[in-house]
């Protein structure tokens, strides 16, 4: 059996915001341009009317991270994006459960890994608390999994982008 939950209905404008900022921290995060404006246009087409707001909220986003060192994180490491999580749990009256996800974004170190979960939402901090306790099962699921895989010590990290904040929530 897998268990999946159904997503809550996201506006269109605010799921354009969430895909375009994974990805532009994924080619960031692994040294290379992202052109906002021409990945706009492809995902949603230069006269969306969202497409200014969009756009907007992702070079503030962009510049945020930039401000708080985010993307020095990463030199010297090896990067590695979207990396599918998968971890089969017993269940108590038999059998199994199977849980899936995708990290957003790995760090890979001789010494050490640090994983990242990007949280696009528009968040004031006063709820960065709930938000931690929130996220943290999954943080603590991604831990254990890739501790597994790498057998070195592992940190969990969310990353708010509206805020331009970083916040190590779980360390293996």
């Amino acid at each position: 059996a897998e268990e999946e939950a159904e997503a809550p209905e996201i506006p269109e404008k605010k799921r354009s915001l969430g895909i375009a900022v994974h990805r532009a921290l994924e080619e960031r995060a692994a040294g290379r341009p992202f052109r906002a404006g021409r990945f706009l246009d492809w995902l949603m087409g230069p006269a969306h009317p969202d497409r200014g707001w969009v756009l907007g909220e992702l070079e503030a986003d962009l510049d945020r991270l930039e401000a708080c060192g985010f993307f020095d994180r990463f030199s010297g490491a090896e990067v590695r994006a979207e990396v599918p999580i998968l971890k089969r749990e017993p269940l108590a009256g038999g059998g199994e459960r199977l849980i899936r996800g995708a990290v957003d974004l790995i760090a890979v170190r001789p010494d050490r890994v640090e994983f990242y979960d990007y949280k696009t939402a528009r968040v004031s901090a006063g709820r960065v608390p709930d938000q931690i306790d929130r996220y943290r099962p999954q943080m603590i699921l991604y831990t254990g999994v890739l501790s597994e895989i790498f057998s070195l010590p592992v940190t969990g990290y969310l990353v708010f982008t509206a805020l331009g904040e970083v916040v190590e929530t779980v360390k293996a």
